[in-house]
């Protein structure tokens, strides 16, 4: 979206940033659209072949029109996905035959960045580099072809300009936001089916897509005391819902490039008193966090409002990394809901607000809903059922 570079741009001139070098699929996709990360429909781009062999790198000035570097084979993609325009090409071993044969100037991918740097840069330039994702090669590379220029990460940078989000971007989060609840409205249903992990998980995903869902970032499943506490469940094809068991589900669905992030905790048939306990208090806490969303508000405080109410009334010894964490063109963007994030919450920030608990023998149990805060408050997006555990 272009809104998003003018976006950047400002940032960039905030901090005193000349020219930035985007190379991670994520950032790419977030300043040119072109369907660059792993969530895309097709990941093609995305492949680990492609991405070492043929990467795909924006040029950003602090003023003036940004530059696509891409691999030949990737024009027409590019040409169909990307508002960029200006953007130069370097050689690919795909062929493709065109009547009009392309112009392409360059020898590499290399040869195509250092070249259209140097447009761009003096001695005096500030550079701004993905240092979590740019080769420690090639990054050399760049250092020794301008070394009388200052360099720096461009990470903070480009998370800031992610944090707040646009018209359009909303509006693709509402829109995962609102299918990816249809769609575990309906897996009640398959959950009263009994149907294993693994025929659930396919359930699951055939709806996302019949619902207009390109992709997921996960597609969490976890029935009963060995596996719903485990975070990082894989589908089991023997495991079935039982009378008695609980079941976590927790959601990341992509659509356009954005994400959501929902959980919920449902029951087979009974629940018992210690489940209810457990699922009373972290509610009663990601009520408190909700509240506390509000324009100004440190993620901190929000954080710690919400684990000292599960420390107070449930478990002394309650932990957790984060209750909760900015959504975009990644699962996780800024803030984080965590103890060390004191990043003030803003109007159009877009949030994940969860206070999962977990317990070995037991089962897994979470809360999690799709939280935009507004001029004065927040709004809930994701409308499904929450005050309750969720009784099949």
């Amino acid at each position: 979206m272009r809104e998003n570079f003018l976006w950047l741009q400002s940032i960039m001139r905030k901090y005193k940033i000349d020219l930035m070098v985007v190379t991670s699929p994520e950032n790419v996709f977030y300043v040119s659209s072109a369907p660059t990360n792993y969530t895309a429909a097709n990941r093609l781009l995305f492949s680990s072949t492609l991405r070492r062999e043929n990467p795909i790198t924006c040029i950003i000035p602090s003023d003036g029109e940004p530059c696509l570097i891409f691999h030949a084979a990737a024009l027409d993609v590019i040409e169909k996905n990307s508002w960029i325009k200006n953007y130069k090409l370097y050689p690919t071993g795909t062929y493709v035959w065109r009547e009009n044969k392309l112009d392409i100037k360059y020898k590499s991918y290399e040869d195509a960045l250092l070249s259209t740097i140097k447009e761009y840069v003096n001695k005096n330039t500030t550079i701004a580099i993905e240092y979590r994702d740019i080769s420690l090669i090639l990054f050399e590379k760049i250092k020794n072809n301008f070394n009388q220029n200052n360099f720096v990460d461009a990470y903070k940078t480009l998370m800031e300009s992610r944090m707040i989000k646009n018209p359009e971007e909303i509006s693709r989060w509402k829109k995962a936001t609102e299918s990816l609840v249809k769609v575990m409205k309906k897996l009640e249903g398959a959950f009263r089916d009994r149907l294993t992990e693994l025929e659930l998980d396919i359930f699951l995903k055939t709806e996302l897509l019949k619902e207009g869902i390109d992709s997921w970032h996960q597609t969490t499943i976890a029935i009963g005391k060995e596996n719903g506490p485990d975070i990082y469940n894989q589908p089991d094809p023997n495991k079935r819902p039982e009378k008695g068991d609980l079941i976590r589900i927790d959601i990341g669905a992509v659509y356009k490039g954005y994400t959501c992030d929902l959980s919920r905790t449902y029951a087979i048939e009974t629940v018992s008193e210690r489940a209810k306990k457990i699922y009373t208090v972290i509610k009663e806490a990601y009520y408190l966090e909700l509240e506390s969303a509000i324009p100004n508000m440190k993620a901190s405080q929000v954080y710690e409002k919400a684990v000292n109410y599960v420390k107070k009334n449930l478990d002394p010894e309650y932990y957790r990394g984060n209750v909760g964490h900015g959504v975009g063109v990644e699962l996780y963007d800024n803030p984080i809901i965590s103890a060390t994030d004191d990043t003030p919450l803003q109007k159009n920030m877009t949030l994940s607000l969860e206070v999962p608990y977990h317990v070995k023998g037991l089962g897994g149990f979470n809360v999690e809903d799709s939280v935009l805060i507004t001029e004065y408050g927040n709004e809930i997006i994701s409308k499904y059922e929450r005050d309750n555990i969720i009784v099949i």
